[in-house]
């Protein structure tokens, strides 16, 4: 089947699923809870060089999902990184060769796992006692919510390499549940959907479309990114008004733009671009807002990675401003395989045999990515989800400054104590359903 970068709908067949993406903190209705496992403490460590790699195969991913669409793109790297970090678990040979054109992750076996382990414990939050919804009145800005989780639904028949989810539930924290795959293989889908659902607050209601799971399915791994996170000083919503919105073709939408008349943050301006640093409340997370000057948003999209990023961080200073954006909300999903394969020109992750860790005789086949973000005057929700499909084979303030993002531009949350970029995105039509 042929499938977009870039799509609302995608299908696709596969043996063995791998879905990735974040946990909410209820419990799962009708499903026993796993037995805690004794994770390794976190080593920050080998945490912030993983997410540098995560992060640099984020920002080419980025690119070719950007170059391929005409429209909003939102993106976990996180979660894809995961996704791949967990398939990497159990490649061999010439797979686990490939992946490494991929994704350049530091370390070797248990200390690369450890990076894992180290790098989803580090950006995870769970604010104590958990986070409750408020009343307007009420309301203040709460500590953010962070949640990372995997699972690994399996066909009953099937066994895997006891040493595999073993490894994914002491490095991942994987869970795991039996389902009866091939002989109700919908249900099956309806079950791993519903887990996703949950974990991503609905923001990510099918991940798995019908047909992902079929009579040939031997296992679905899953893992969901999810946040929740109010502005440290949240914008007021009297400040919002209708405003002009300039698009690439220079002609106007209306929007509703949040204002923040005047604030303090972290503020760079570069070569055709400004940048803002806005934090959310009581943690290390914050979202980096880059304008590019008009005429200049192809040029400065183009040169988004790791050593222009630290060129915008090392610029930062604090500055007084009045600011604004448009409040929006943006989803995406991207066939993945499409994109490595074609547009970064890596090829031997997929249709190659050389998932030992795993079990004989498996090959991945496809992978799927999906995202969405919702922000307005008050923070930012957002979650992301990696499907990979496996099957058989046989300082001091200065004078006021004003930058509006009243034009197409792009943005990065980040969480700053592992440098691990949650979700990445540009905004060109904040308007778009």
């Amino acid at each position: 089947m042929n499938v977009s970068h870039i799509t609302r709908a995608f299908a696709l067949s596969a043996s063995i699923g791998l879905a990735l993406g974040a946990c909410a903190g209820a419990p799962d209705p009708g499903v026993a809870q796993d037995p805690v496992v004794q994770r390794p403490a976190p080593d920050p460590t080998t945490a912030v060089p993983l997410a540098a790699a995560i992060n640099d195969t984020g920002f080419a991913l980025f690119a070719a999902a950007t170059s391929a669409s005409n429209d909003d793109v939102v993106l976990s790297p996180l979660s894809i990184g995961l996704a791949f970090g967990m398939l990497d678990a159990g490649a061999t040979g010439s797979v686990a060769d490939a992946l490494v054109a991929l994704y350049p992750f530091p370390g070797e076996g248990q200390e690369r796992w450890h990076g894992f382990n180290s790098l989803t414990q580090g950006v995870e939050h769970e604010p104590e006692p958990a986070r409750e919804d408020l009343s307007d009145e009420e309301w203040q800005p709460q500590e953010p919510i962070v949640r990372v989780a995997n699972r690994m639904f399996y066909e009953e028949s099937f066994v895997a390499e006891a040493s595999y989810p073993e490894t994914l539930a002491t490095y991942w924290g994987a869970g795991a549940e039996a389902l009866e795959m091939q002989a109700e293989p919908e249900r099956a889908r309806e079950r791993i959907n519903t887990w996703v659902a949950h974990r991503t607050n609905e923001l990510i209601p099918e991940l798995l479309p019908p047909g992902f799971v079929d009579d040939s399915s031997v296992m679905v791994l899953v893992n969901t990114v999810y946040m929740l996170a109010d502005w440290a000083i949240p914008f007021e919503e009297k400040n919002t008004r209708e405003e002009d919105f300039t698009l690439l073709d220079t002609s106007t939408v209306t929007v509703d733009m949040m204002r923040h008349p005047t604030m303090v943050a972290p503020v760079a301006l570069g070569d055709k671009w400004a940048a803002v640093e806005i934090p959310y409340a009581e943690s290390d997370l914050s979202m980096l807002v880059i304008v590019p000057d008009t005429g200049a948003y192809a040029d400065v999209e183009s040169r988004l990675d790791g050593e222009f990023l630290a060129q915008v961080d090392a610029s930062l200073e604090e500055r007084e401003l009045s600011f604004a954006m448009p409040v929006f909300t943006s989803e995406a999903t991207m066939n993945l395989r499409d994109v490595i394969e074609n547009d970064l020109g890596i090829q031997g992750i997929f249709g190659v045999p050389d998932l030992l860790g795993i079990a004989p005789d498996v090959q991945a086949d496809a992978a799927i990515h999906a995202a969405k973000i919702i922000v307005d005057e008050r923070g930012t929700e957002a979650a992301g989800a990696t499907a990979i499909g496996v099957e058989l084979t046989s300082v001091p303030v200065e004078p006021t400054l004003s930058i509006r993002a009243d034009k197409p531009f792009l943005y990065l949350v980040r969480d700053e104590s592992t440098g691990a970029v949650l979700f990445m995105g540009r905004v060109l039509d904040p308007s778009a359903p």
